[in-house]
């Protein structure tokens, strides 16, 4: 277990890296504009790691852009079996690669901005809930959270997730293409279940 203050991190900088056991804490009080894993090798796999971004009382993203894991490889990550929770900005951050990331088996929650921003995801058997709450005791912090964010044109692909109980839309794409939602429960979010804007390609 590590607790991690401050701008202390996990960087995995090469290819081919498992990260596999891990329970991470950050233990930092002021905002930080980091992640506590940040991925810049290619085909990193994170499996069996809990991450607890210790948010306080407050979750202003703007200012306090820390998400739990950052990946920006330029090939695809798999981040499989996690529990990442209280990120003040973003439970997982997933830039473009030259396939879908795979985020798979994993709880993602309580997280200020979304459980997941990604550009290019295939998303399987997730539970992704209770974004814009407080982790101690649900109380709204961010009501403009969201339980997934795409928001670039890169590919979107969600099978079998329950998909719950956010502050605002429970997915929210923008200008994705393709876009493939396939046996999801979406509900009691706080706004529209799964909104759609800009154009797609492919939308099923």
């Amino acid at each position: 277990q590590l607790a991690l203050a401050n701008k202390t991190r996990l960087v995995v900088g090469g290819d081919d890296v498992t990260s596999k056991g891990l329970a991470m804490l950050n233990t930092g009080g002021s905002p930080l504009n980091d992640a506590l894993v940040e991925s810049t090798g290619a085909n990193t796999r994170i499996e069996a790691v809990q991450l607890d971004g210790g948010t306080g009382g407050s979750c202003d993203t703007a200012a306090q852009n820390f998400d739990l894991i950052r990946i920006s490889g330029a090939s695809p990550s798999e981040i499989v079996n996690v529990e990442g929770r209280a990120a003040r900005s973003n439970g997982l951050r997933l830039s473009p690669a030259d396939a879908p990331n795979e985020v798979r088996d994993s709880w993602l929650h309580h997280n200020c901005a979304s459980g997941v921003q990604a550009n290019g995801v295939i998303l399987t058997r997730n539970v992704i809930e209770l974004s814009g709450r407080r982790l101690s005791n649900n109380q709204l912090l961010f009501d403009e959270a969201v339980g997934i964010l795409g928001d670039a044109a890169s590919e979107i692909g969600t099978n079998a997730n329950l998909i719950r109980n956010h502050a605002s839309f429970g997915i929210d794409v923008q200008h994705v293409l393709p876009l493939t939602l396939e046996n999801d429960a979406v509900c009691g979010n706080g706004s529209t279940g799964i909104a759609i804007s800009g154009t797609s390609s492919s939308q099923t």
